[in-house]
């Protein structure tokens, strides 16, 4: 019902122009929907049970070789349905829409989304307008840098088949982590293409700053090694500890007995 509620907004108010468009409205209203419950009835812990369902439902299809991205090329009628139905545009969807409101803050996201909805009201939209809103109110309010768009990490998501795997490597001599990524396949065959990167917001949680939750810096396709350092080596750290990237949405490996992730 809440998602039904919700598309009043994201669908009717404002329309999608294409079918390529569809996990915009799906993945909104799925996310906003889980939020809406988890606020009416905050004991039921209701979107951190969603949001692990979500990853459920998304790692294993978008892992193969055959996962189709979620913006996808609509130019038949039977090519409709199939995406309609698809859990990638409505979990996917609603994990990306996670990861923004995570990477952008709250006051930035909501903000945002209303000034799409009060731009477009009443209108179609594409998910370029929603990227150019929601960067608008970002450099706005100072969230994101002025060279940085949500346009530039959100089409490595929406426009790229997969997601990755972040590699987390760990230098006690030099107390140091280093991270690099590639995407996640479940089978691997002869020449496959790892050269697919995305913009992955990183949160790292340390036993010197358990409340740090927020995204720190960013590893991309022009800084695909990344090195941080580490204060002492007996600190542990987290990355992803709320999930939410897809900051939930990556799988992880770990060198170094005294790190721990989630």
């Amino acid at each position: 019902m809440t998602h039904e509620l919700c598309h009043q907004w994201f669908g009717d108010f404002v329309t999608m122009k294409w079918w390529t468009g569809l996990w915009l409205n799906e993945g909104f209203t799925e996310y906003a929907a889980q939020r809406g419950v988890d606020t009416l009835f905050p004991d039921s812990k209701y979107f951190q049970v969603k949001n692990v369902k979500n990853f459920v439902d998304v790692l294993d299809p978008d892992s193969l070789q055959s996962a189709h991205p979620l913006s996808v090329a609509i130019e038949k009628p039977d090519e409709i349905a199939p995406i309609s139905m698809d859990p990638m545009t409505f979990a996917k969807g609603a994990i990306l829409f996670h990861m923004m409101n995570t990477f952008l803050g709250e006051n930035t996201f909501k903000q945002g989304i209303r000034n799409y909805i009060h731009k477009y009201k009443l209108s179609n939209a594409e998910p370029d307008d929603l990227w150019s809103s929601l960067t608008e109110e970002a450099h706005r309010q100072g969230t994101l840098e002025k060279n940085l768009t949500v346009k530039q990490i959100m089409d490595t998501w929406a426009l790229q088949t997969g997601y990755p795997v972040l590699n987390v490597v760990r230098d006690y001599s030099a107390d140091t982590v280093t991270l690099s990524q590639e995407r996640y396949l479940t089978i691997k065959s002869h020449g496959t293409d790892n050269k697919t990167c995305w913009w992955i917001p990183i949160t790292m949680t340390t036993s010197g700053d358990f409340n740090q939750t927020n995204a720190t810096f960013w590893l991309n396709c022009e800084n695909n090694n990344l090195t941080t350092p580490l204060a002492k080596d007996n600190e542990w750290v987290i990355y992803n500890m709320q999930m939410t990237v897809l900051s939930e949405y990556f799988t992880i490996h770990v060198t170094g007995w005294l790190s721990f992730v989630r």
